[in-house]
C-alpha cells in the first residue's frame, strides 16, 4: 500500500512538473512571437520613415528641377530697349521725343495719350511708360504688327512664355533685367493687341 502511495504521488508530481514545464513553454513562446511582431512593427515604421523621406527628397528634387525648367524657357532679349519698340517708341523713351515721332497726341485721358496711328502711350513724369496698339499700323522693331499670325510671332522671337486663358493666348518677352515686357494678345489664331510696358 505505502509502495502504490509512493508510485502515484511520484507520477503526480511528475504530471505538475509537465504541466509547468509545458506552461513556461507556452510563456515563452507568447513573448518570443510578441518580440518578433514589435520588431516586425519597428522595422515597418523604419520603412516607412525611409520611403516618406525619399519621397520627400524626390519632390523636392523636382521641385528644382521645374523651377530651372522654367527660368530657361523663359525668353529674355538682350536690356536694349529699342528692341522692345513698338512704332519707333519704347519704355523709357522721353515724351518730347515720342511725340517727335508719333506728332501730337489725337486724344488723351489721365495719364494716357492717343495717337492717329492706333498707338496709345502710357505716361508717367514725361517718360513713357507703356506703348499699346490694338490696329492694323505700326509694327515691332521684328516687325510684327496687329492682324498677323501666332507664328509670325514665333518665328520672330522663338516660342516665348504662353499663357492661355479663356480663349485668349498671350506671348511673352522680357529684356535680360526684367524690366521690360513685350506682350502679344493672340485670338483665333491672328494678334489683336500688342503692349510693350515697364515689367513690375
Amino acid at each position: 500500500m505505502k509502495k502504490s502511495f509512493a508510485l502515484f504521488f511520484i507520477a503526480t508530481m511528475l504530471i505538475f512538473t509537465g504541466c509547468g514545464n509545458t506552461m513556461d513553454g507556452a510563456k515563452k513562446d507568447v513573448q518570443e512571437t510578441q518580440q518578433k511582431v514589435e520588431q516586425k512593427v519597428d522595422e515597418a515604421k523604419n520603412k516607412a520613415e525611409e520611403v516618406k523621406k525619399d519621397a520627400e527628397t524626390k519632390i523636392d528634387s523636382m521641385k528644382a528641377e521645374t523651377a530651372d525648367k522654367i527660368a530657361e524657357n523663359v525668353p529674355t532679349m538682350n536690356n536694349s530697349a529699342e528692341k522692345f519698340a513698338i512704332g519707333g517708341i519704347f519704355p523709357g523713351m522721353n515724351f518730347d521725343e515720342a511725340k517727335k515721332i508719333l506728332g501730337e497726341p489725337s486724344g488723351q485721358d489721365d495719364d494716357e495719350s492717343f495717337f492717329s496711328n492706333g498707338i496709345t502711350l502710357e505716361i508717367s513724369s514725361n517718360t513713357v511708360e507703356e506703348i499699346k496698339i490694338n490696329q492694323v499700323g505700326a509694327k515691332t522693331a521684328a516687325g510684327i504688327a496687329v492682324g498677323m499670325t501666332e507664328q509670325d510671332i514665333i518665328n520672330a522671337y522663338g516660342e516665348g512664355l504662353k499663357e492661355i486663358d479663356d480663349g485668349m493666348t498671350e506671348y511673352k518677352y522680357f529684356s535680360g533685367d526684367n524690366h521690360i515686357e513685350l506682350k502679344f494678345s493672340v485670338q483665333n489664331g491672328n494678334i489683336i493687341e500688342i503692349k510693350s510696358s515697364y515689367h513690375d
